[in-house]
């Protein structure tokens, strides 16, 4: 009987109650990861956490819990992988781990997600520190023989290889994120009083709120609708919205919800009128599939990426001119036959992200991994 392989994987923002894109992402892949594991005997799961969340009782059992902060977790991670003859690891959002562990335990293959490559493409759109910090690990483990990488989209893939154009692509998989269910049924769902337009992503400058809201702000007199925009923010990056909205006399017609329970965004779904993702860079957009999969009318920036997941299902705008957006809007407020042409369409689109297929993929690489 062959010995079991033994595959680790970061959980830390997994567990995160407040988690963005990244942690939803990592989240709903150890679940299916855990299922997978379940079915195949031979191979079996570690799950790192740190001290900050507790895990789910049905993640407990496999969960290895290191109590250390910042770079010592990182380093006791690779110590474990070195001690335990962990043979692939499952970075879903750090080049830290990876980068240790390709020091201290270098017999163990890493598969690593790139969400995107922001950093390097639009430095100055993120914090220095943290900006500083994913340069030099990436830089480092791109250049490591066992470090191995998943992209989330086709578009975050030929960014990688512009940044790194000496990386090896056949060390790259392309695996497209899922789509998780945003249709309990024991919430009830509420009409709102009036029309609205929905966006939803965290607050930062190149998710391009200020475009929106100038949109918003040139046409609101010729529509029904209040604006509704879901996501955390900085207060810095929080700032510069809320004084476009006072300037301009918005208070009663645009809402700033800031992070909100899963709840409350379906309710939101459920109930907006057409959804509005402004980004000037994205590495997926999970937000874009999500109105979608809703059966929203979703309007998003000429971008790469959103062509690559949304097209022919959504109607496209010049992220840098707000008046185009406002033509938009405009016409999807005005056009009926074209709301309801993406209403059938978004959903059909759709069909084919799921969490269950993007598992199955990373599955696939870390065993084939664990065997070369």
């Amino acid at each position: 009987m062959p010995a079991k392989v033994i595959i680790g994987v970061d959980i830390r923002e997994a567990l995160n109650p407040k988690k963005a894109g990244k942690g939803e992402y990592a989240y709903h892949l150890v679940e299916e990861l855990i299922k997978l594991s379940q079915k195949r005997k031979t191979t079996s799961l570690v799950l790192f956490n740190d001290d900050r969340f507790t895990p789910p009782k049905r993640w407990q059992k496999l969960t290895q819990t290191i109590k250390a902060n910042k770079l010592s977790w990182h380093k006791k991670v690779a110590k474990y992988c070195a001690k335990e003859n962990i043979r692939t690891y499952f970075s879903p959002t750090s080049y830290i781990t990876p980068y240790y562990i390709s020091k201290l335990s270098p017999q163990t293959k890493t598969l690593v997600t790139v969400h995107d490559l922001i950093v390097f493409l639009h430095p100055k759109s993120h914090p220095l520190k943290p900006r500083l910090a994913e340069q030099f690990y990436l830089r480092k483990i791109t250049q490591s023989p066992n470090v191995f990488f998943t992209t989330v989209s086709n578009s975050t893939k030929h960014d990688l290889i512009q940044v790194f154009p000496n990386i090896n692509t056949e060390k790259i998989l392309v695996a497209k994120n899922g789509l998780k269910n945003l249709s309990p049924n024991k919430i009830k769902i509420k009409s709102p009083k009036r029309p609205f337009i929905l966006s939803v992503s965290t607050i930062l400058p190149r998710k391009n709120y200020l475009t929106l809201l100038k949109a918003f702000n040139y046409i609101k007199d010729e529509l029904p609708h209040n604006l509704h925009i879901i996501g955390k923010g900085d207060p810095k990056n929080v700032k510069p919205l809320q004084q476009f909205i006072q300037k301009n006399n918005l208070q009663k017609r645009v809402k700033l919800l800031g992070y909100v329970s899963s709840e409350k965004l379906i309710q939101e779904y459920k109930t907006a009128d057409m959804l509005v993702i402004p980004s000037m860079y994205e590495g997926f957009g999970l937000p874009v599939i999500e109105g979608l999969k809703r059966g929203l009318p979703v309007i998003c920036s000429d971008i790469p990426v959103f062509h690559e997941v949304a097209d022919p299902a959504a109607l496209f705008f010049d992220p840098t001119n707000p008046i185009d957006l406002a033509n938009q809007l405009i016409f999807l407020h005005k056009n009926q036959e074209q709301k309801d042409i993406l209403k059938v369409e978004g959903p059909k689109l759709v069909k084919k992200y799921s969490w269950s297929k993007t598992a199955q993929k990373i599955w696939k690489q870390l065993n084939q991994l664990a065997k070369n």
